[in-house]
């Protein structure tokens, strides 16, 4: 096999291993923390959207990356953005993982819904840009249509 042939192997491997093209992470964040993730699950949990990069391991899962968005003061619809100090207001990027510890604060970024319908198997879709403290950065894509209700009663 040609050195090409096995790159473009290496690369389709990574994108079935990553969820595919719809959904991504990627960044020099990945220098410090590993990225590759088994699927993006996104929730409403009351006002808040959770984003979750998720990872399969041996007794539970990891949260690669978490993305929670307050949505209380928020118009959000389809092609729509949060950016700048209201990005810092009201989302979080976070990691829950069993070893590696936590992102580094957050210094900005921005996040765009394609698509936001925030019901019972709606369908999300957007991407988002971090840039953390250490002046690493993130960046993905997510793209879920059955978004699931989470009930906090």
């Amino acid at each position: 096999m040609t050195s090409s042939r096995i790159m473009l192997a290496s690369l389709a491997m990574t994108a079935v291993a990553c969820g595919g093209p719809a959904s991504s992470l990627e960044g020099s964040i990945g220098e410090s923390y590993p990225l590759a993730f088994d699927r993006v699950e996104i929730r409403r949990q009351d006002d808040f959207l959770l984003i979750e990069y998720l990872k399969d391991i041996a007794g539970g899962t990891n949260k690669i990356c978490k993305i929670v968005v307050d949505t209380r003061d928020l118009n959000i619809k389809g092609d729509s953005n949060i950016r700048g100090p209201l990005f810092l207001d009201v989302v979080q990027v976070t990691r829950v993982a069993a070893q590696g510890g936590d992102f580094p604060a957050v210094k900005s970024g921005k996040i765009h819904f394609d698509t936001f319908q925030f019901r019972a198997n709606g369908h999300i879709e957007g991407d988002f840009e971090v840039v953390f403290e250490t002046d690493r950065t993130l960046s993905g894509n997510f793209d879920d249509t059955s978004v699931e209700l989470v009930d906090t009663t």
